[in-house]
């Protein structure tokens, strides 16, 4: 389960004014907005449903024309986790992450881009079972450690539809009927496809990944 993110460090690296002006570093700024379902498993075999939503900011640095670092950070609005009429309301709470792209394919010429990227991931929200709101809060964090693959093409130095594979794993710390567990995703893949859409002054994404973790991301982003 890890931090909300959209692509902004993987297809907006491969933004068209980029292609053409490699070598020169520059900042990326993005803002999104992500609803993310996924099934857990906790060591007390307690395997319900987690859904969240989230948003947040993401600033990306060029450090090479093959190479970008990223840092992210937001809040998880809103969610719950729930199985079998167990439902707990999950609150607000913070998240923030940092990785790196590495540009495999620029997507110039009849080339598809390729973006490989790497990011670690840790977030925290409080939970309170639905059935008994004046109950005590009990914290629930997370870490994760992410792998993606980006692969589109841009066209018309305008749009950008790519397709999505991502690997990850981390550890989730809560307690269940008063008693400490640790637990992880279900399953530790996410596959998925979005679109992103660039002009000089504004790029705006959105995504859908309904295999494995569950989510839809929108967002937009600038270069300054």
């Amino acid at each position: 389960m890890g931090a909300p993110a959209g692509p902004a460090g993987t297809a907006l690296s491969c933004h068209g004014d980029y292609q053409q002006q490699s070598g020169k570093p520059r900042l990326r700024l993005a803002a999104a907005y992500s609803s993310v379902g996924t099934e857990v498993r906790f060591s007390d075999d307690f395997e319900p449903t987690l859904r969240r939503r989230s948003a947040g900011l993401a600033l990306e640095y060029q450090l090479l024309d093959w190479m970008s670092l990223r840092a992210s950070a937001g809040l998880s609005l809103h969610g719950d986790i729930a199985r079998s009429g167990e439902r707990y309301q999950l609150t607000a709470g913070p998240f923030a992450s940092v990785g790196a792209n590495f540009t495999v394919l620029d997507g110039r010429q009849s080339l598809p881009f390729l973006v490989l990227g790497a990011s670690l991931a840790a977030s925290y929200a409080e939970t309170r079972p639905l059935a008994a709101r004046d109950a005590d809060a009990v914290g629930l964090s997370a870490l994760d450690l992410r792998f993606s693959a980006v692969v589109g093409k841009l066209l018309l130095n305008a749009i950008g539809p790519y397709l999505a594979a991502r690997a990850f794993g981390g550890p989730i710390w809560w307690q269940h009927h008063r008693q400490a567990v640790v637990g992880t995703d279900l399953y530790h893949y996410q596959f998925g496809a979005g679109v992103l859409v660039t002009s000089r002054a504004l790029d705006v994404f959105f995504e859908i990944a309904p295999l494995g973790e569950r989510a839809g991301t929108f967002g937009l982003a600038s270069s300054f």
